[in-house]
């Protein structure tokens, strides 16, 4: 029972030494640092895309209003929005294939989801402000 106590107080460093990298995303050096880093990333991105659709929802509402009830741009965009996310959970799942059974897999995914999540915030954002700034 010693040998196991002293065994496990041994390994306390080093899992405080993962856990202050998992924190620091500027250099993560270990799989699972880098996961972690990864999801927050997608997770920023992800609260971005949500804040973008709200004001972007938000104009297009007002728009639809001004021009008439037959205008339609905030239902187009809710199904244009229902269509994509499926789109980019199956073109990152698609891309973490590759990897399948190896640990990046996982980081393969959450870094797709962000890149695709980010450029789609660009994409409402640019196309509201070249097309409803009218």
């Amino acid at each position: 029972m010693p040998m196991l106590i002293l065994a496990l107080l041994a390994l306390l460093p080093l899992h405080a030494a993962v856990a202050a990298e998992a924190g620091d995303c500027t250099s993560p050096q270990t799989n699972l640092a880098m996961q972690e880093c990864a999801d927050a990333n997608y997770r920023a991105a992800d609260a971005a895309l949500n804040a973008a659709y709200g004001e972007v929802m938000g104009r297009l509402r007002q728009m639809d209003k001004e021009d008439g009830p037959d205008s339609g741009l905030a239902d187009a965009l809710k199904a244009a929005q229902r269509a994509w996310i499926p789109f980019r959970d199956g073109q990152c799942a698609w891309e973490a294939g590759f990897f399948t059974g190896g640990s990046i897999a996982p980081l393969i995914r959450l870094t797709c989801l962000t890149e695709l999540t980010r450029a789609r915030t660009g994409q409402l954002r640019q196309t509201l402000k070249t097309y409803g700034e009218n």
